[in-house]
């Protein structure tokens, strides 16, 4: 189960197809019937996508459990779902055992070794059911406190693949490299729509899943031709690339971003390495089967602020309306609502949030048919195409991850040592900032916040800057005054720890290379990346410009379970010398060479060409 190429007849493993008719057959024993809810715990591998498939030849609707969440938040969502069962990958055995509720669902260890051999291996077909069943059950953040689940049904999701795969002729020649989270939308096509298409799905290993440099050496083995994903995520590809001397054309072809605004550079950087690539920017909400409006990016017009949100695909429509529901005219202000075939069922066991968010659709002309309102600002533009504004309540986009502020600042609210809290995202060059704003009760130190809140939220979710208040400002009728709040601190994230020096060369260049990302003064020693505002995202690209600086394989991880200078210093000590190299002589000589001007660093290579 170690391949990373994964075809659509499925094939070349045998083990990979008695996995899933095996998983299949087991779910049905266990009484699961079209549209239960199965929980999904795996991380991208070839075991998801058997567990994805298996769910649905049992019938029932997936349910992501990402693995990178605290296991209290797992527990909180299999149990919200009222998942029948929860398949969990061998290699996270553990996760969720222990957490979920005494006589909750039973857990099946994703692993060919551990589905009884005695079950009778499923035909290769799904149940009979119609298209209105759900698919998945995908959670968002919710502004109450609690994320809440998401009811999609086949019909949306298939008539999203099939505008897709028809739309850009994808077929049995075409290679997609699978980067999305499993809980992120964007999956299902990887997975479902691509297959069906009779592509091949490129999985990156766990450890490369957010490493740009190895997702570049996979584009270029397998010879990739599709790419889906957040903006951000292909804003990492780019910056890997533009690092490199010389790199080799990408075969892409299609680029597909989704999920959270496109700088307005991207497009033309992609195709930089990727000449014949047709650029696509798809909008839409997870309450819409994913996309429901498409724009393709020929040429940036230095006129545009942000990149269209485009045209409704096949079967969708999309209204930009007053408060009363009203269909604003071309260039006015409103919100959006999307709908058509990929409107969703609603919430999962939420029928008012369902009925306040899902309402009627007085401008289909056929009964029973529903709008999503989506909380987008939006105008229509004189050619017809959608531009999207921002939004009309405190949802925001970190990293293409959908974020209530209200439940940030739930959590943080349970702390004994919070008297009251408000958190806000400020947009920066490195994406969305996310701010906490706190009056305590008494004396509390950020670093025990933020790991108060690491236990009940997505890493994704947790403040990067921190400000302690007297009291929160209000304006004249009482309610916060957001635009009064006061800036962060550029060391913000500090809190009350004293500043370290570095105390060896390796420490010196990577606390340098930090403050440069970063933008923050001074890094010490002791001080963590992601309590300076650092992100998983900013991560990979510190240590891509460690690898290039010390001329070493640090891996990711070494920086995401050692965030502090010292931490990520002694771990790439350690690999240097298992591979017998002097990392301090080397990171005295980048020293060194930083503080040279250009004019002495091409006279120094001078004399070394003299010498040979």
């Amino acid at each position: 189960m170690n391949t990373l190429v994964l075809r659509a007849d499925l094939g070349g493993d045998p083990g990979f197809r008695e996995l899933l008719a095996r998983l299949a057959a087991r779910l049905r024993d266990l009484g699961v019937l079209p549209g239960d809810r199965v929980g999904l715990c795996a991380e991208r591998s070839p075991s998801m996508v058997a567990g994805l498939m298996a769910i649905a030849t049992a019938g029932g609707a997936y349910v992501p459990l990402d693995p990178s969440y605290p296991a209290a938040r797992l527990a909180l969502m299999a149990e919200d779902a009222r998942a029948w069962a929860v398949l969990v990958d061998e290699t996270l055995a553990g996760l969720l055992v222990d957490v979920l509720p005494g006589g909750g669902a039973p857990v099946l260890l994703l692993g060919t070794g551990n589905i009884e051999r005695g079950t009778a291996a499923a035909p290769f077909s799904p149940v009979a059911m119609t298209s209105d069943f759900p698919a998945y059950v995908m959670y968002t953040s919710g502004s109450t406190g609690a994320p809440k689940g998401v009811m999609v049904d086949h019909h949306g999701r298939v008539n999203n693949f099939l505008d897709f795969d028809r739309r850009f002729g994808v077929g049995p020649g075409d290679r997609l490299l699978a980067v999305s989270a499993l809980g992120f939308d964007m999956t299902a096509y990887d997975v479902f729509g691509t297959l069906a298409a009779g592509a091949t799905i490129v999985l990156p290993r766990a450890a490369d899943a957010l490493d740009p440099a190895r997702w570049a050496e996979l584009m270029l083995r397998e010879r990739v031709t599709l790419w889906h994903s957040a903006p951000a995520l292909l804003e990492l590809l780019v910056q890997h690339l533009e690092a490199q001397p010389s790199v080799e054309p990408l075969a892409l072809r299609l680029v597909l971003l989704g999920g959270d605004w496109i700088p307005l550079s991207l497009p033309d950087r992609i195709r930089r390495f990727a000449p014949g690539a047709t650029v696509i920017s798809l909008g839409g909400a997870t309450e819409v089967s994913m996309d429901s409006t498409i724009y393709r990016v020929d040429e940036v017009s230095p006129e545009w602020t942000s990149i269209p949100y485009g045209r409704p695909m096949w079967n969708q429509t999309a209204w930009v309306v007053d408060k009363g529901l009203r269909p604003q005219p071309i260039g006015i202000p409103g919100e959006l609502l999307l709908g058509g075939a990929g409107v969703g069922h609603g919430y999962f066991g939420k029928p008012d949030l369902t009925a306040e968010k899902f309402v009627p659709d007085p401008l289909s002309g056929r009964a029973g048919r529903r709008l999503y309102r989506t909380g987008d600002l939006a105008r229509f533009r004189l050619d017809g195409q959608l531009e999207l504004l921002g939004r009309i309540d405190f949802q925001v986009k970190v990293r293409g991850v959908r974020i209530e502020l209200g439940e940030i600042t739930a959590a943080l609210a349970r702390h004994e040592a919070v008297k009251e809290a408000v958190v806000v995202a400020r947009r920066e060059s490195s994406g969305a900032r996310l701010i906490a704003y706190v009056v305590p009760r008494h004396a509390v130190e950020t670093a025990e916040l933020a790991s108060f809140l690491e236990t009940r939220l997505p890493r994704p979710m947790v403040p990067s800057a921190w400000v302690f208040l007297d009291a929160l400002p209000l304006s004249p009728n009482g309610k916060v005054d957001r635009r009064a709040l006061p800036d962060p601190a550029p060391e913000a994230g500090r809190g009350a720890r004293a500043w370290v020096e570095p105390r060896t060369a390796v420490e010196t260049v990577i606390a340098g290379v930090w403050s440069d990302l970063l933008g923050v003064e001074r890094v010490g020693a002791e001080d963590n990346f992601f309590e300076l505002g650092g992100h998983s995202l900013l991560a990979t690209q510190a240590v891509s410009r460690l690898r290039s600086l010390l001329q070493i394989e640090l891996p990711l991880r070494a920086l995401l379970e050692s965030p502090t200078v010292a931490g990520s210093a002694a771990a790439a000590e350690a690999l240097a010398r298992a591979e017998g190299m002097e990392l301090e002589e080397i990171a005295a000589t980048v020293l060194q060479l930083s503080e040279l001007s250009e004019d002495d660093v091409q006279k120094l290579l001078a004399e070394r060409e003299g010498a040979v």
